[in-house]
């Protein structure tokens, strides 16, 4: 019997988790009473986020090739904060970057897992939401934003290219794209 193509799929993600990952751990200034700096807490943390898989609030898991990325985004966050005339909140950018490798083939397979099932919730929520926006005669041009804000940033996220190589999640990203691509 030969090895099937979900099989051959995962024995490569396997090997890409186990080859290095790094964890990204932010910590943040934040006032809610101050527009800009609301602004760039919300844009900083989204441009974090966005590097791999968050797993916590604060804390992202990304592959080791992406740290060259991440340490530029770090770089820009900052940059942004003096910019703007907050060179005394630069001091309290506190990110950090810890680089792990699984154990075993069973620890790589769990946090597959976990993107996976991560994943999978986002797309599943995102469709329900963008279902239900328009059997309640929402307006379908916003909902084709929403979708689209959505679409890019699992995108942005999906460092081990999960939505293309996984035939569940392939399915639901595919049909959010049609979704968004309209009827």
């Amino acid at each position: 019997m030969g090895v099937g193509a979900k099989e051959v799929y995962e024995n490569e993600v396997i090997k890409e988790l186990q080859e290095g990952f790094v964890l990204l751990v932010y910590d943040l200034p934040y006032y809610d009473k101050d527009r800009f700096l609301k602004s760039w807490y919300d844009w900083a943390t989204g441009r974090l986020r966005s590097l791999g898989y968050p797993v916590q609030y604060s804390v992202v898991l990304l592959p080791e090739n992406r740290v060259k990325e991440a340490l530029e985004t770090v770089e820009a966050i900052k940059r942004k904060l003096e910019w703007n005339g907050n060179q005394h909140l630069v001091q309290y950018v506190n990110i950090r970057i810890i680089r792990f490798s699984t154990k075993s083939v069973e620890d790589a397979k769990a946090l597959l897992d976990l993107f996976k099932e991560s994943l999978k919730e986002t797309l599943k929520y995102a469709k329900e939401e963008a279902l239900k926006r328009l059997r309640e005669g929402g307006d379908y041009e916003k909902t084709r934003k929403y979708l689209q804000k959505i679409v890019r940033k699992l995108q942005r996220q999906d460092a081990l290219r999960l939505l293309q190589r996984d035939p569940e999640l392939r399915q639901l990203y595919a049909s959010l794209r049609v979704l968004q691509a309209g009827y």
